[in-house]
Formats: structure tokens, sequence, C-alpha cells
């Protein structure tokens, strides 16, 4: 009877085991073919996976007519400036929501929140931001990062006999950690295609002192490279011919994009 008992035991540590191990083996492999997923099918999986959050785009308000030029102007800056940028497709909205941060999703989409707009004191610091996020689509950080999450739910999914996957997929592009090198990745090609528009990259570094000062951790901040790592990488891309990406007038109409 013992003996009868411990088998099937045995058998499922074994099932488990090797699911394991296969999961393993697919993640390892991601980096791969996530590079080599065309951008079309990417966006299609928009579809059933959302891009968005419970939240609106600052698009149609009188305030977001006249700021969106602006925004536009940071846009065409960054890109396209660095080989192989017009293969990418890169489109940038701002949102509605006090949120301190900005996130890449699914498509070469780019959103940034009305609160981290109303935190950034000039259109370098933008820039910043939007620089490290462009390099994440670049790099497919984003699609590599959905399909660990979707693997690992299925292959749970198995081994338990039920659904360990979110119901609100959206939630998966919200809450996304990039490793910490994926980010130390952004940071570095992010202040190369700065180096490529002629923007002065204190502004990023800047940026991400200041908050790194508040009270609270900002979302932004989550997993990424200290300010004393960045400090010292910004110094290696420093210099050069910097110009200006727009008057003060224009970046008040960009600051209040939302309206609020």
């Amino acid at each position: 009877m013992a003996d009868r008992e411990v088998h099937p035991k045995l058998k499922g540590i074994f099932w488990l085991g090797g699911a394991l191990i296969i999961t393993v083996l697919i993640v390892l492999g991601l980096p791969f073919f996530a590079k080599h997923v065309p951008w079309s099918a990417e966006k299609k999986m928009t579809r059933f996976l959302g891009t968005l959050p419970d939240t609106q785009i600052c698009n149609s308000s009188k305030n977001a007519i006249a700021g969106r030029p602006q925004l536009q102007k940071i846009i065409d800056r960054l890109y396209p400036v660095l080989p192989g940028d017009r293969d990418i497709p890169i489109s940038v909205e701002v949102i509605t929501g006090k949120t301190v941060n900005a996130f890449a999703s699914l498509g070469g989409a780019i959103y940034v929140y009305d609160g981290l707009l109303k935190h950034a004191e000039s259109p370098e610091e933008l820039a910043g931001i939007l620089a490290h996020e462009m390099e994440h689509v670049r790099h497919r950080h984003i699609i590599q990062g959905v399909f660990v999450r979707l693997i690992t739910a299925e292959v749970l999914s198995l081994v338990y006999g039920n659904s360990t996957a979110d119901p609100r997929l959206v939630s998966m592009l919200l809450n996304m950690h990039f490793s910490r090198e994926q980010e130390s990745q952004a940071d570095e090609e992010g202040l190369k295609r700065l180096q490529a528009a002629h923007i002065d990259a204190a502004g990023f570094q800047h940026f991400f002192e200041r908050e790194e000062n508040q009270s609270s951790v900002p979302a932004i901040l989550t997993d990424h490279p200290s300010s004393e790592n960045r400090a010292a990488l910004v110094k290696q891309y420093a210099g050069g011919t910097v110009t200006p990406i727009m008057s003060t007038e224009e970046w008040k109409e960009l600051k209040n994009i939302c309206g609020r």
C-alpha cells in the first residue's frame, strides 16, 4: 500500500519538475524570439491585452490641442535619430492621473501620466524619460515581459489544473518590472539617443535626482538604477552640441496639456 501511495507523489514531483525546467528553457530563449516578433503581430496583441489603464488620453480639450504640437516637438527630436528607428513604431500620449510615472506598452505605445509632466521642470527632463522608454520599445523589453508572464501563467495553470492568469490583463503591462540589466540598457541607450538628438542629458539626471529625494518613492524609480549610477553614466555622454527643445511659453502649454 505504501508503494502505491508513494508512486503517484513521485510522478507528480517529476512532472512538476519537468514543467519548471521547460519553463526555464523557454524563458531563457525569449529574448531571442521576442526580437523577431513582427511589429504587426505585437500590435495585434493589444486587442486582447489592452494598453491603457482606467484613464483618459489628454487629446480633445482646448489645452490638449495647444499642448500637442509641443509634445510632438520633443518626439520629433528624439525619433527617428538612430539606425533602424524608422522600422520601430513609436507613439506618445499624455494620460490623466497624478502618478509620477511613464511606461512603454505593446506596439510601441508610450504613455506619460500628467502627474509626471507636472513634476518635470524642463522639456529636457521629459525628453530624457521618453528616450528611456523608447529604448524599452526598441530592445523589445515589453514583449519579452509579456511572454514571460503569459507562459508562466499557463504552466502554473497546467500544473494546478486551474487558471492563475489575472483576468485584468492590462495590469500585466502596468505592473511590469524590468530587470536591472534592462533598465541599465534603457538608460545607456536613451542617453545615446539624447546625444544624437543634441539634447542636454543633464535634464535626465536632474529629474531622477530630484525625485529620489522625495519623501515617498515615485513609481518611476521602482527597480531603476540609483541616481549615483545614472550620474556616472550621464558623464560619459555629457558635452557636445546641445540645442533647446522649445521656448518657456511652449513648455507651459505642454505642461498644461491635461488642463489641470
